[in-house]
């Protein structure tokens, strides 16, 4: 190989070689470093208990009477450590089996550690009020996602004030 092309060559390795590193240092420092930070955060479901039973009456949740005497809210509620490394949290909440969550939300701010959802106008029938599961999930500044921690509950049945089923 004459001296030249020789050269080139080690300066083309010396370049590819400098990029290679280059590459690493940003994968230690990147989204690795932050998945690693974000392992390390633990989350407590403190609310709703395990295998609580949600009512579904307006007078525990505050619906306007013109409900037609149902609806549910759930206020959800957790704790974490390393706060520091959180940017929100990932909350979900599904019949067990469904394909789809009933709700599936990122909320920002490592600060929160609550959230309601209150639907007035609206039941759950006699044969889905067992086997709901929640989960919350701690979310890093990069949007990656921490580990999961499951809870389950249950809805009380729906009866208007006379005892009479919400639904036929």
């Amino acid at each position: 190989m004459p001296r030249k092309s020789r050269l080139v060559w080690m300066v083309l390795v010396a370049l590819v070689g400098s990029a290679i590193a280059v590459g690493t240092a940003v994968s230690a420092t990147g989204v690795g470093a932050s998945l690693a930070r974000i392992d390390k955060v633990k989350i407590w479901l403190l609310s709703p208990d395990d295998g609580a039973a949600i009512p579904q009456n307006v007078s525990t949740i505050g619906c306007s009477p013109s409900t037609y005497g149902y609806g549910w809210r759930i206020t959800f509620e957790w704790r974490a450590n390393h706060r520091k490394d959180v940017a929100g949290y990932q909350l979900r909440f599904q019949h067990r089996g469904s394909i789809l969550p009933i709700l599936n939300i990122t909320i920002p701010g490592a600060e929160s550690s609550t959230y309601s959802v209150q639907q007035c106008h609206s039941f759950v029938a006699d044969v889905n009020l067992t086997n709901w599961d929640w989960s919350v999930r701690a979310i890093d500044d990069q949007g990656q996602p921490g580990e999961s921690t499951q809870g389950t509950f249950d809805f009380a049945p729906c009866r208007l004030d006379d005892g009479t089923p919400c639904h036929p």
